[in-house]
């Protein structure tokens, strides 16, 4: 007999929430006083797409028979208010969106892919940074810049965690290797939400 386990809405890190806000290619959908809605649509068969497709699988049998055509994830940022900053990803049919859930280990495991690749382009800006730079302080720079291109000043990171990131990740002998090894968030003390 199947254990029944608990779906939950899909919620993605506010850090990450403000990195996909600026990296994934997207239609800006509203801007209010303080807030900036981002509409990115995710094909079937795209890497992130064939994921989604993955866990919404595992976590539910379609009642609908109608074809998915993608997905689309909307991503939330206030600036005045942090806890605001949020994401939700929906399932596209020719009639309707509809937001999706996932198995709370699902939602961990998205979260976690896409925190290596947060920290993967970490390492990469900051590297190209200083590379280019000649000036003293050229990391604690880098970091700042990736921070300011991302507006994760208005996240739970600080300048001081992404360096450690920064420094950890260039220890390492391969830039790919954190998809080999089991995942840690203890440097940012990140928690479930």
């Amino acid at each position: 007999m199947e254990q029944h386990q608990e779906l939950i809405n899909v919620y993605i890190r506010p850090h990450l929430v403000s990195f996909l806000f600026q990296e994934l290619d997207g239609e800006i959908k509203a801007i209010y006083s303080n807030k900036k809605i981002k509409l990115a649509h995710v094909t079937n068969a795209s890497i992130l797409g064939r994921l989604i497709h993955v866990f919404r699988s595992r976590a539910v049998v379609s009642k609908s028979r109608s074809k998915i055509s993608g997905f689309s994830v909307f991503l939330s940022l206030d600036k005045s208010n942090t806890t605001e900053t949020k994401a939700s990803i929906n399932s596209r049919t020719w009639l309707e969106h509809s937001q999706i859930q996932f198995l709370d280990k699902d939602v961990q495991l998205l979260n976690d892919h896409l925190d290596s690749i947060f920290r993967i382009s970490l390492v990469q800006f900051v590297k190209g940074y200083a590379k280019g730079s000649t000036s003293p302080g050229k990391i604690s720079k880098g970091v700042h810049e990736f921070m300011l291109l991302h507006n994760l000043y208005d996240t739970e990171l600080d300048p001081e965690s992404l360096r450690k990131i920064y420094y950890n990740g260039i220890k390492k002998k391969h830039l790919l290797s954190r998809l080999q090894v089991p995942i840690s968030n203890k440097t940012l003390h990140f928690y479930s939400a």
